[in-house]
């Protein structure tokens, strides 16, 4: 019987110092980024960080794209930010990077596009990428994300596109799988979806003067990604929007 109590003493302490351990692990993850935050240093991603995944169901096989800021919505670094990009891919595929180490000036809010290609004997169709980005200076910070792809060889000679949402946007892919360039419009009737994208022709505004529709051009055998906000309380699906060659 004396065994028994203690075994069970054991079993209960092992079970509590895991428990408490898992606990302070978190605690201490959370210190740390409110630590850093509050020292003004700022390494994000729209695709990179707690672990987010980003789905990408018209992947066409090419180089797929991702950013690293210096900043969040209103503040940025006043140090530069140094960072090393790793590619984590299955066996027996080959993940090229753009750059695997690369640096952004503290002086304004900065922002780096970065990509990785896959190579493989094999035809790619579905596989999981994991990015995982580390800060070195000032602070030390990792991000990670998880890009699930999934080759359509079935919509060659086709526009197509996908929405993904964010916290407080989403992105619009539209894939181009002809083998040339194509002009693509864009158009939705919707006033509290906003877009805010760079060099685009408007097309056609709403009765209130808000752009609800541009052209954008797209080249062959590429992904073209647009950033939209919705500023009403009503969620959206990609149906909004009308799509289709110019």
């Amino acid at each position: 019987m004396k065994k028994i109590i203690i075994l069970i003493t054991i079993l209960i302490l092992g079970v509590v110092f895991i428990l408490g351990y898992t606990k302070a692990a978190y605690v201490s993850n959370s210190m740390w980024d409110y630590y850093l935050n509050s020292k003004g240093f700022y390494f994000e991603s729209d695709y990179l960080g707690d672990n987010k995944i980003n789905t990408y169901n018209l992947w066409n096989g090419k180089a797929v794209s991702f950013n690293i800021k210096n900043n969040n919505s209103t503040n940025y670094n006043t140090d530069t930010l140094v960072y090393d990009i790793e590619c984590i891919v299955p066996s027996g595929i080959k993940c090229n990077l753009s750059k695997t180490s690369s640096s952004l000036s503290g002086s304004s809010k900065q922002e780096e596009v970065l990509s990785f290609e896959l190579v493989s004997d094999d035809n790619i169709k579905d596989v999981d990428v994991i990015i995982k980005a580390s800060s070195t200076k000032p602070y030390k910070k990792t991000i990670t994300g998880t890009f699930k792809l999934h080759r359509a060889t079935s919509e060659i000679g086709n526009i197509n596109y996908d929405l993904i949402h964010y916290n407080n946007y989403s992105l619009l892919n539209i894939s181009n799988y002809y083998n040339q360039d194509k002009c693509v419009y864009i158009k939705w009737n919707n006033s509290d979806i906003k877009v805010l994208a760079n060099d685009i022709d408007a097309t056609s505004t709403d009765d209130n003067g808000y752009i609800n529709g541009f052209n954008v051009n797209i080249t062959e055998n590429t992904t073209k990604s647009i950033r939209f906000y919705n500023i009403g309380t009503d969620n959206y699906t990609k149906d909004i929007f009308d799509i289709g060659q110019c």
